[in-house]
């Protein structure tokens, strides 16, 4: 079972083609092998850069992701920064506006196209007050006093909304995605003092377990619930028998038991997974299996050198970087710009110049220091061929190296 938007993630390393054309602005014609497309702007929408297509001579409209024939997410539970469903809202609007009397066709990335422009137009409408309802109601309760758990409890769409197949939650929710808007405006202090400063999950597992009366205890009510139908409750509650004590057996078995209800029940696809991967966790671990690394070839060759140094002050260990000072100067003969680094109270800084007497200097081109950041050469290597030349202390140029860390893409989630 699935929520149709893809029926698996690939693995590997993604490549990247260089685009060729621009387009930046709405109205914006272009001609391919003789097919004719007008784009239009949606910055802020289902994705920071996205644009919709009109093609005149077939009267269809790509959509890219903006309209779907499911409710999408305004924050994915995977973690991003949240969609604006305001702006996500008025550019279907401006849709219907510039080119709806036109369309007879709508496709989009994902699902089955429709056919039909008074359905087509229909559909644009409940589309965007799927998500300017989602936004405005959210607001209004927030403006009540609700906090984000409490609008998700309370909010429901109105039945022209909640009936209409391309609304409903196969992926997105209206649950989560107005506590999204929650978080968008609120952030994540609920205005409660109790939740200021919490305890992190295991140090308050082990308090609430206490408080409960002991592990045994909780597993025998957690149980009773169980049978009760009583889901979410319970796993609430064995989330905190697991974290202190993340060798319960039991406690694990019976959590992976909630979960696995949960996930048969939800109509989200994603929800579904989130439920049944927990499950799996709780039951065999942290997978160990391929999977995408995002930090591919083609993407640290793409990054351009100020990216790439934001990209490695992110990955700098600031134990290991701790009452350190390391200054280099990259010089990048293909690019015929120079850049100064500094390692200072565990923070990597960088300026488009020069600093001056610094611990090592390096002349060479973008495309070594990616192979350098790839592994694919080492700073031995590049000197000894010629493809680095280094001034000052070579060792300055390794410990650096030396204090970047690299990421796993499997962590633990539902154990500590």
């Amino acid at each position: 079972m699935n929520a149709g938007l893809g029926q698996t993630v690939s693995t590997g390393k993604p490549t990247l083609v260089i685009p060729t054309d621009i387009i930046g602005t709405t109205g914006t014609k272009l001609t391919v092998d003789g097919v004719e497309m007008v784009f239009q702007m949606t910055p802020g929408t289902e994705a920071p850069t996205e644009m919709n297509a009109f093609f005149p001579q077939f009267k269809a409209m790509w959509m890219a992701e903006n309209t779907t024939n499911t409710m999408h997410n305004l924050l994915t539970l995977r973690g991003a920064q949240v969609r604006n469903p305001l702006t996500w809202a008025a550019f279907i609007d401006e849709t219907i506006r510039l080119y709806g009397p036109q369309i007879e066709v709508k496709f989009q990335s994902h699902h089955w196209p429709m056919w039909g422009n008074a359905k087509i137009i229909d559909y644009f409408k409940r589309q965007r007050d799927l998500y300017k309802y989602t936004h405005d109601q959210s607001v209004r309760l927030m403006n009540q006093g609700y906090i984000g758990s409490e609008i998700a409890e309370e909010i429901t769409l109105p039945p022209e909304l909640n009936d209409f197949w391309p609304d409903r939650g196969y992926y997105g929710t209206l649950r989560h995605n107005s506590r999204a808007v929650y978080q968008r405006y609120m952030g994540w202090y609920d205005g409660n003092p109790s939740d200021l400063d919490d305890l992190p999950p295991a140090d308050a597992a082990t308090k609430y377990i206490e408080y409960m009366g002991g592990e045994p205890a909780v597993l025998r009510k957690a149980k009773g619930d169980f049978d009760a139908g009583n889901y979410r409750w319970a796993a609430m509650v064995l989330k905190h028998v697991v974290f202190a004590n993340p060798d319960s057996v039991d406690g694990k078995n019976l959590l992976a038991d909630c979960y696995e209800q949960l996930g048969y029940q939800a109509e989200s696809g994603p929800w579904r997974s989130e439920y049944l991967q927990g499950a799996y966790e709780l039951r065999n671990g942290v997978p160990n299996v391929a999977a995408t690394d995002t930090a591919s070839p083609d993407t640290i060759r793409a990054m351009p050198p100020e990216k790439l140094f934001d990209y490695l002050a992110v990955r700098l260990n600031d134990p290991k970087a701790a009452g350190k000072k390391i200054t280099l100067n990259m010089k990048f003969t293909d690019l015929k710009s120079e850049y100064g680094l500094t390692v200072e109270n565990a923070v990597l800084n960088y300026a488009p110049e020069p600093v001056p007497g610094a611990d090592a200097s390096l002349t060479l081109t973008k495309a070594t220091l990616d192979d350098i950041e790839l592994k694919n050469i080492t700073l031995d290597d590049a000197i000894s061929s010629k493809r680095i030349t280094i001034d000052g202390n070579r060792g300055a140029f390794d410990e650096f190296m030396g204090l970047l860390d690299t990421f796993p893409f499997w962590f633990n989630i539902v154990t500590p």
